[in-house]
């Protein structure tokens, strides 16, 4: 079944991110293509034996999922670097 969307404010980033999951869900055509260079919007395409909107979200939720993980990576790396931040500035005071 064929599933067609557009995405306002979206471009080549998360289209990067879903397009791999799509066919990582059994998508048969995934394109995400921004409609124009100025516009951000993200045109999507999905065709898959069953369902294309379902395969889209399921996509669009791996991808949240991921962005998630980086997120909470980044955040622990700048407390351990701020951290050792705080621990070099009180060694050098000693």
């Amino acid at each position: 079944m064929n599933f067609s969307t557009t995405l306002d404010k979206e471009g080549h980033t998360l289209a990067s991110m879903v397009r791999s999951r799509l066919f990582d869900n059994d998508a048969t055509f995934a394109a995400c293509v921004v409609t124009h260079p100025l516009n951000d919007n993200l045109s999507v395409t999905v065709k898959h034996p069953h369902s294309g909107k379902e395969c889209f979200v399921n996509s669009l939720r791996e991808a949240a999922t991921e962005l998630e993980k980086m997120r909470q990576v980044i955040a622990a790396k700048r407390a351990h670097d701020a951290l050792y931040e705080e621990a070099d500035c009180v060694a050098s005071q000693l």
